[in-house]
């Protein structure tokens, strides 16, 4: 990617920063690898090293006291490459007023920068757990019934410590299909079970029959696909028994009006959201297409209709249903295409705008406004019944995730979740020195593309960032772009990226948030034409965000002081080109 020839106001001050949290809002384009490198090399070669952990002093370090997490391996290579030549760079720069320790340092650094702790953040757990092993917090693994015939929800037995340092690092793909191979085993036991004594000491002999007929309609596939994204989802949570403890709660007796109300006041109000954007374009294009006339009069009818439900949603919640629904049960009158307009043309406006508004609508009230509140609050509260479906859920769920350890720790092997998990497990565990070994290892933290991480992953990252580092302002340098994240169905979570952006810029205690706007790849003029696009989508209700506040794509420095006279030579390059056509 091309640099600029000098950096910007905003890549200096990361560059130069030190001591303390920070935020890095870097664009697509925006040189943030180029930037990292930089602010790495100038910690390892420029300042004087701390002698106090990172209390005071020059705020410098070597290599081992240095953390780099990135996303892919590519990026980790990539990283490397790029701070091992920031510093070859200044080994060939003049050295005039360099002592000849700083020298060695620099050349000491070149050196080890090969050992330096830059890797993905499942490759840095890897390697913490096999330094730790014996201090590992987790479940032995046994070869009684309970495990290798899993037809109860068997607790696990008491965590004990130690892992055997060997394990395999289970891929994608093979964790997959080992999952696949367990799951298939367990359902043609759970098929069996129910007519069998002692399938469960919890659910009664017709929960799973029940269940999955209901459920799952009686397909293995379904519910298959139900047990691996509930799987999956606890897999990245930080405290997956809180997180049920609290589904349980949820949808309980007590707990279900809450839910109804969250159900309420967020789902069916993004509906209606949604709906009602649609309608005011449609009102936008028979306006402009086909002007004023029944079509537009209903759709601007419609359109302020689905206003008003949604400002009594968040007045009234639950209550406002009925009355809701009243109100969005109109009927839809016939139309007649003007004498003035072309069949084609107005069968194509009337199925692009008023067809698909009327389904839309009509889907809606089937969906979600066809039962009555106090009878789905009702249905709410039977599903966390002691034989009801969350807890027949559960169980199977709790099954599963037994047999699948069982099935890896008897192969010694661990998925990327099991790395996180026992490490966080490890550095949170009462009375452990892990945690403060790293704190005193790691001086600075640097972790990259922080929009796609899960909450589990936040949990850990918090536990090795150390909070007392530089007078308790913390050490952890975070890179991201919210604009950029892609990983949504690997259960990534970027609002816990933009919770600590809207928090970094509320700081007024310290520098926190620094924004990297410009883009150095793309043809500036291509700018303007994303951003138009760019601010009708990315909108505060769809993504969390206002574009323009921060997350428009600027050009370079430079190009923004010389644009005026481009454009001139532009116009002028295009007026000589018709005069010679001419």
């Amino acid at each position: 990617m091309p640099m600029p020839p000098t950096w910007t106001s905003p890549q200096l001050a990361a560059i130069n920063h030190i001591a303390g949290d920070l935020l890095i809002s870097a664009a697509a384009g925006s040189g943030k690898t180029a930037v990292l490198a930089q602010r790495c090399a100038r910690l390892l070669c420029d300042l004087p090293e701390s002698t106090d952990g990172g209390e005071g002093g020059g705020g410098g370090c070597n290599v081992e006291n240095l953390l780099v997490l990135t996303f892919t391996d590519a990026a980790a290579n990539e990283m490397r490459t790029r701070i091992a030549q920031a510093i070859r760079d200044k080994l060939t720069q003049p050295h005039t007023n360099t002592t000849p320790s700083q020298l060695a340092r620099l050349h000491r650094q070149a050196a080890t920068i090969e050992r330096a702790s830059i890797s993905t953040l499942h490759a840095f757990c890897a390697k913490i757990l096999r330094q730790h092993f014996e201090q590992v917090p987790c479940h032995p693994v046994t070869l009684s019934p309970c495990h290798l015939l899993p037809l109860s929800p068997c607790p696990p037995p008491p965590p004990s410590l130690g892992l055997d340092p060997a394990f395999i690092v289970l891929d994608e793909d093979d964790a997959r299909l080992l999952r696949q191979d367990v799951l298939t085993d367990l359902l043609a036991r759970w098929h069996k079970s129910p007519y069998s004594p002692g399938f469960s000491r919890d659910l009664p002999l017709s929960a799973f029959p029940n269940f999955f007929d209901t459920y799952a309609q009686a397909r293995e596939s379904t519910l298959q696909t139900l047990l691996l994204r509930l799987h999956t989802m606890l897999e990245t949570t930080a405290d997956p028994d809180a997180y049920l403890a609290n589904a349980r709660q949820r949808y309980s007796l007590a707990g279900s009006p809450k839910t109804m109300d969250h159900y309420t006041r967020i789902t069916l109000s993004n509906e209606l959201h949604l709906l009602s954007l649609a309608a005011h374009r449609a009102c936008t294009t028979v306006s402009t297409t086909l002007g004023p006339g029944p079509m537009l009069a209903h759709l601007q009818l419609i359109a302020q209709r689905l206003d008003d439900s949604i400002q009594q949603l968040h007045e009234k919640s639950t209550h406002a249903l009925p009355t809701i629904q009243s109100a969005l049960d109109l009927q839809w009158p016939t139309l007649r295409r003007p004498k003035d307009q072309d069949e084609d043309a107005f069968e194509q406006l009337k199925k692009n705008t008023w067809t698909t508004i009327k389904n839309s609508l009509s889907n809606f009230c089937k969906q979600s406004l066809s039962l009555p509140a106090d009878l789905l609050q009702k249905d709410l509260a039977k599903l966390a019944l002691e034989d009801g479906p969350l807890e027949t859920l559960l169980t199977l769920t709790a099954q599963f995730r037994n047999a699948y350890a069982a099935a890896k720790r008897l192969q010694n092997r661990l998925d990327f979740a099991d790395l996180e998990r026992f490490t966080l497990n490890l550095l949170t565990a009462p009375n452990n020195p892990v945690a403060p070994e790293l704190h005193h290892q790691y001086k600075y933290l640097l972790v990259d593309e922080f929009q796609d991480i899960n909450p589990l992953q936040a949990a850990l990252l918090h536990a090795i960032r150390s909070p007392d580092a530089f007078h308790h302002t913390g050490n952890l340098f975070i890179v991201g772009d919210i604009k950029q994240s892609i990983y949504g169905f690997r259960l990534a979570d970027p609002n816990l990226f933009l919770t600590l952006e809207k928090s970094a810029k509320a700081a007024t205690t310290s520098q926190r948030y620094i924004n990297l706007p410009h883009n150095f790849r793309s043809d500036p003029h291509l700018l303007t034409t994303m951003n138009a696009i760019f601010e009708k989508i990315l909108t505060p209700e769809l993504t969390g965000i206002t574009y323009n506040d921060g997350h428009a794509l600027a050009p370079p420095p430079e190009f923004q002081v010389s644009s005026f006279k481009f454009q001139e030579e532009t116009r002028n390059s295009k007026l000589e080109t018709r005069n010679s056509i001419l």
